[in-house]
């Protein structure tokens, strides 16, 4: 939504960087619908989706921290690079909230082991 209304001009060299970071963010997700289907199906596959979750998580970070680090080294007006810095924060929060279900899952899944 925000994207729609906002309207941000991301530079044409970092656009790739925003799209890698979108394909994390989205993969940490669906990572984590497959924990969760697991948990009601496999129980002894959630691990390793959790662990899919994770690393996509950490790839978010990664990608974000490079375009974060692009971002500011650029010539931009201040305010231009904080608005495209919100827009990387709003896109690695995805992955973030994922993870931290995934900790619930894990959470829930040594529960129910006990």
């Amino acid at each position: 939504m925000q994207f729609s209304v906002e309207i941000p001009e991301i530079l044409p060299d970092i656009r790739k960087f925003y799209r890698e970071l979108t394909e994390a963010s989205a993969n940490s997700v669906e990572a984590l619908v497959m924990a969760m289907r697991a948990y009601f199906r496999d129980i002894n596959s959630v691990r390793d989706h959790i662990t899919k979750v994770q690393f996509f998580e950490k790839e978010s970070d990664k990608i974000a921290l490079k375009i974060k680090r692009t971002i500011f080294s650029s010539d931009l007006p201040l305010s231009q690079k904080m608005h495209l810095r919100d827009f990387v924060h709003h896109i690695e929060n995805i992955a973030d909230e994922a993870e931290d279900v995934c900790d619930r899952l894990t959470i829930a899944t040594i529960k129910r082991y006990l």
